[in-house]
């Protein structure tokens, strides 16, 4: 079988079904607690798929607690089984349960964003602007916004100087983005991502210009942009809403 075209990559059936082989192997022991996983290439050889599916998989299994990342020198095993936390979200959560999720995030990126203000080096500056750059050449492209999406909040805590931050978005996981964990009828707030490099901008140029307030500010009309535009789905879901539009 040759190697799926882009097209088909980017069905999420395709990369439920390898994120579901490689939980097998997992759970089989091929790939013990600790092991280093081969490499994206080999992965993407052995199961005859996109590297881009293959890393769409993986992240899968790093928000379920089954791989870690470990800079500079890769992907490890690190449970058997998967980790179901409160901050686990499947593609049928709830709208009212990514709200919360975006509260809370809230309330912690907030104040990570304020300290990356403080704390932030040069570097660390234009790590968080290139991780926004990622995300509009995704979308000049049509690509999933996804994973630049998630390593620009990332860049954000780690430029926060406590690892703490890291580590809570690390035990959240990628499905803390909340169009990432949910299909139907989030595509539509999905589908409409021209807010979010904006949005981002203005919150890296405040944390480089060690704008303590601004990225504080910055921060919150983002996430609360979000919290908004859910809610707004919410409410046009509601089957009061629906019996005003017949």
């Amino acid at each position: 079988m040759g190697r799926e075209t882009a097209s088909t990559a980017k069905k999420p059936n395709l990369v439920n079904e390898i994120a579901d082989r490689l939980r097998c192997e997992i759970a089989s022991g091929r790939y013990p607690v600790g092991a280093r996983m081969p490499t994206e290439l080999n992965l993407s050889d052995s199961f005859q798929v996109s590297r881009s599916v293959l890393r769409e998989a993986i992240a899968s299994l790093r928000a379920e607690g089954l791989l870690r990342s470990r800079r500079g020198s890769g992907i490890y095993v690190e449970r058997s089984e998967a980790r179901i936390g409160p901050f686990t979200l499947s593609e049928h959560a709830r709208i009212s349960t990514i709200m919360e999720v975006l509260e809370f995030r809230i309330a912690v990126e907030v104040e990570a964003a304020a300290l990356a203000a403080m704390r932030s080096s040069p570097s660390q500056d234009e790590a968080i602007f290139e991780r926004n750059r990622d995300i509009q050449r995704a979308l000049d492209e049509g690509r999933p916004t996804n994973d630049a999406d998630f390593a620009f909040h990332l860049a954000i805590a780690d430029a926060s100087g406590n690892s703490r931050f890291r580590d809570f978005l690390d035990v959240m996981g990628r499905n803390g983005i909340p169009r990432l964990a949910m299909r139907g009828a989030a595509s539509e707030i999905a589908a409409s991502l021209e807010h979010i490099v904006p949005e981002h901008e203005q919150i890296a140029r405040a944390i480089a210009n060690s704008d303590k307030e601004g990225a504080r500010e910055a921060m919150r009309a983002h996430l609360e942009g979000s919290l908004r535009r859910y809610r707004d789905l919410m409410h046009d879901r509601s089957p009061d809403a629906d019996k005003l539009k017949r």
